[in-house]
């Protein structure tokens, strides 16, 4: 007559909570996998949005103008300031007087008008640029006594021959810098003698 063997209930419990266990495992580990992989797909995605060149400041510098009339109205030294406008271009704003103090209005606006060749990007510096009072005096001056020159011209200088800095050399028109205006026929630019200055200035 055979014997029948018997597992002792133990070793069914130890069976069990071994299955149970590997089962528990096996599952975590997948969804570890899961996780870690939707992190992954995360992360590529939120590179893949971001712009391209994100971090890249460069660019070219425009001449900048303004009308005789505005600029004769201008009374006392300008501190200007650069100004990022709505179509993303730089141009300059200015407050005359205390340039500790900057009212919410600036006093004189630079318009932007045709494109220019100076570049900006690495190595240069952006600042407050300023024209002293001797220096206003001498453009109006200049507007007094020359006809006709309807507009005052900002034209940018290279930073690579100006320590770096961006700085704005002045002239006198009788165009409005803008392309069709060019077109038509040549402009008549008369130099002032005068630039802006970074602040503080080089020269007073």
């Amino acid at each position: 007559m055979q014997k029948k063997l018997l597992t002792p209930p133990i070793v069914v419990f130890i069976i069990i909570l071994a299955l149970y266990i590997a089962a528990c495992t096996g599952t975590d580990e997948k969804k570890d996998s899961v996780s870690t992989k939707d992190t992954l797909t995360t992360l590529r995605n939120e590179t893949a949005a971001a712009p391209a060149g994100m971090l890249a400041i460069h660019g070219t510098l425009d001449t900048l103008w303004i009308d005789s009339m505005s600029f004769a109205g201008l009374s006392s030294r300008v501190t200007f300031r650069f100004y990022v406008d709505a179509n993303e271009g730089l141009t300059l704003h200015g407050w005359t007087g205390n340039p500790n103090q900057y009212p919410a209005a600036p006093d004189v606006m630079l318009k932007r008008g045709n494109p220019g060749a100076v570049t900006f990007g690495s190595d240069c510096y952006f600042g407050n640029l300023i024209l002293t009072p001797n220096e206003v005096n001498t453009i109006k001056h200049l507007l007094s006594i020359t006809r006709p020159a309807p507009y005052v011209l900002f034209a940018p200088q290279s930073p690579a021959t100006n320590g770096k800095q961006i700085t704005y050399t002045i002239f006198l028109s009788d165009t409005k810098p803008d392309m069709v205006a060019e077109a038509l026929r040549p402009a008549v630019i008369t130099a002032t003698g005068t630039s802006t200055n970074p602040s503080p200035p080089a020269r007073i």
